[in-house]
């Protein structure tokens, strides 16, 4: 598995730190962590939320690179994000912190703002956090402030210092755009209670963030059992179910020289180890934030319905990185690679999850696997061939081809449909045929949709091997069948197999010298489906169209003693001609074209015909070429001498440019 040797994406983990009440050390918490994550190597963007006592720009250690001594921060551009909109850089907001000399690391601080100017006091007066949400894109803005932060500066985190107390700023800190929540307390009655609803409160949104719990600042006492300590211990273990750390929360002791200093013990230290429990709070962040699988799939989400494959394969490996046998994100790498045009990726993706998952009883994982197994084969085909193709087709079915468990029969009977496919290229058809007999008899009953889809399509597939073989008559049959069995079908997917057997059934008939009765298959054909919306429908509207319209052509051929009757129906075909190509795609459009510039000729319409012909021949080139030729020697009119002489002269202008 590649995934360690390819640059992995930075996955940005948001780190809130809240307190229902300030004098907990909240503050300190955070500056500590952050320096200690700096310091390791860690890239962490600071946001100062709290605008009524913003704190970090006291720390020497996050004053600006730049020495600006009121630095614009978080007050400033929500400014500017109301009167103009988000601004194109976040330079002039977000600053480069000093830092330490031995840091491997950065920290970038965005502070609460210009604190104390008349500017920023008046701001902070007339903003409604309420009204900023409901009435002013609030929460659209700081969603591009999370993901210009990441953009910019591609952080490992961003810690938000949010303001105490149940506030509108603390629960956007907290509730959008934390990943992982630090709350910060003190033991007495009055912090257990506001910490508690303030956890009650992160607890019920949708999407809830981890909750890593801190007791601060906590004098030094007994901690055996029966002492107001411990019961306060088993007061947190009861009443803050579903934290990270809740049996046993992180304990910062008081500091007294803390009461007269901005110290950062995890840069000064002391003689006591007092930094140690700030080492352990970034530990224990750092523990959080390598979330499992899960983590990874809900990011996968959007990605996947957007079908950006490219930002899948690059979740995929981060979670690999950590979760490196993962059935799940091991799948969804080797389909990105897939779908970006990876195929040998894809197999080695493949090969993995199969060396880890391969003998699993686990029913949703043998699914996987024999999904897995299927693509390797699709993959395979591209990268070695029809026969590599078929023989890793022969492995699924060996391994799945007797399973009884729907989950597994979808992937059965794709293989089997895949294969006949394929052996029908290599023009093995009578194996193809066995193939697919094979597939109809062991699901030609079935009344799952999906099942009956590929039931349809293998009937459909059948028919096409059949004419190929050259029996018309099977093919017919075979067709009658599909039609029997799902022509009242109104699933969008069945539909359009039986438009096709329409199609394929109208065309044989006409290659049996049977035009009427093609024309009339062509005609229910445009009944059932001539109004429909559906492009695949459409499209075979557009070939029974130019099919009903080129038999028609035929007939007009063979009038010899109705000049005006033979007009009539060359006027018809022209008119089934441009009404095709209403409903055909550009890259389909060569035959209909050249069948039109054809009805054009022979009703003496020459100069457009040459016109016509000219765009025919240049979509289809040689092909299209050789098959007017050939439509002008069925039944032949003397008309049809000088037809090949206009279409030599057009080929000899364009074939060079076409072939």
């Amino acid at each position: 598995m590649n995934a360690q040797t390819e640059k992995l994406p930075t996955l940005t983990r948001f780190v809130a730190f809240y307190s229902y009440k300030g004098g907990v050390g909240r503050t300190l918490a955070l500056a500590n962590c952050a320096r200690a994550l700096a310091a390791g190597g860690k890239k962490v963007v600071l946001l100062d939320f709290d605008l009524e006592a913003p704190g970090l720009l006291h720390f020497d250690a996050f004053q600006p690179k730049s020495n600006e001594k009121k630095p614009a921060g978080f007050a400033e551009y929500l400014e500017v994000c109301l009167q103009d909109g988000p601004p194109e850089k976040l330079d002039g907001y977000v600053h480069e912190c000093k830092g330490k000399k031995d840091d491997q690391g950065k920290i970038w601080l965005m502070p609460a703002g210009r604190h104390g100017e008349p500017g920023y006091l008046a701001f902070l007066n007339s903003t409604t956090w309420s009204d900023f949400y409901t009435r002013q894109d609030g929460y659209k803005i700081l969603e591009n402030l999370r993901g210009h932060i990441i953009e910019r500066y591609e952080p490992d985190y961003v810690f938000i210092d949010a303001r105490t107390g149940l506030s509108e700023i603390g629960g956007i800190a907290t509730h959008q755009l934390a990943d992982i929540v630090v709350l910060v307390f003190n033991l007495n009655g009055q912090n257990l209670v506001g910490a508690k609803r303030v956890f009650d409160s992160i607890r019920k949104a949708p999407l809830h963030p981890a909750v890593i719990l801190v007791a601060s600042p906590v004098p030094v006492m007994p901690m055996d059992n029966g002492t107001p300590f411990a019961k306060k211990m088993q007061l947190i273990k009861r009443d803050f179910l579903g934290a990270y750390n809740n049996k046993d929360p992180l304990v910062i002791p008081y500091h007294p020289l803390l009461a007269f200093d901005d110290r950062l013990l995890v840069d000064d230290g002391d003689l006591f180890s007092s930094d140690a429990p700030y080492r352990r709070l970034a530990e224990i962040i750092q523990k959080v934030a390598a979330v499992d699988a899960d983590y990874y799939l809900q990011q996968m989400a959007g990605p996947l319905q957007r079908g950006d494959s490219q930002r899948v394969k690059d979740i995929a490996l981060q979670g690999l990185a950590e979760n490196p046998t993962n059935i799940h994100l091991l799948m969804n790498l080797a389909l990105a690679h897939y779908f970006i045009g990876m195929p040998e990726k894809a197999v080695s993706a493949i090969d993995e999850l199969l060396r880890y998952h391969a003998n699993s009883n686990e029913l949703p994982k043998k699914q996987l696997v024999a999904q897995a197994l299927f693509i390797k084969s699709v993959a395979l085909g591209q990268l070695q061939g029809p026969e590599a193709a078929i023989t890793a087709y022969d492995v699924l079915l060996q391994r799945f081809g007797k399973s009884s468990e729907l989950a597994l029969q979808e992937q059965v009977v794709k293989a089997l449909s895949n294969k006949g496919i394929t052996l029908g290229q290599l023009q093995r058809r009578e194996e193809a045929i066995v193939v697919y007999d094979e597939l109809l008899r062991r699901f030609d009953r079935s009344q799952v949709v999906v099942l009956q889809e590929q039931v349809a399509n293998t009937l459909l597939n059948k028919g096409v091997t059949l004419g190929q073989l050259q029996r018309p008559e099977q093919a017919i049959v075979v067709c009658d069948e599909l039609l029997r069995r799902f022509g009242e079908s109104r699933g969008l997917v069945l539909q359009e197999q039986v438009a096709k057997a329409f199609l394929i059934k109208g065309i044989t008939m006409g290659q049996l010298q049977r035009p009427e009765e093609a024309i009339a298959v062509f005609d229910e054909l445009l009944r059932r489906f001539g109004e429909s919306q559906a492009l695949i429908l459409q499209e075979q509207v557009a070939n029974a169209l130019n099919g009903k319209g080129f038999l028609m052509l035929l007939n007009a051929k063979k009038i010899y003693n109705s000049p005006m009757q033979r007009q009539s129906l060359l006027q018809a075909a022209l008119n089934h001609f441009e009404q095709a190509l209403v409903h055909t795609a550009a890259e389909a459009r060569a035959m209909v074209l050249g069948n039109q510039g054809y009805a054009l000729f022979l009703l003496g319409r020459t100069v457009e015909s040459e016109q016509v012909l000219k765009e025919a021949l240049a979509l289809g080139g040689k092909t299209l070429y050789e098959a007017e030729l050939a439509d002008s020697h069925i039944d032949p009119l003397p008309e049809d001498t000088a037809f090949r002489v206009l279409l030599e002269r057009l080929w000899s202008e364009t074939g060079s440019e076409t072939a």
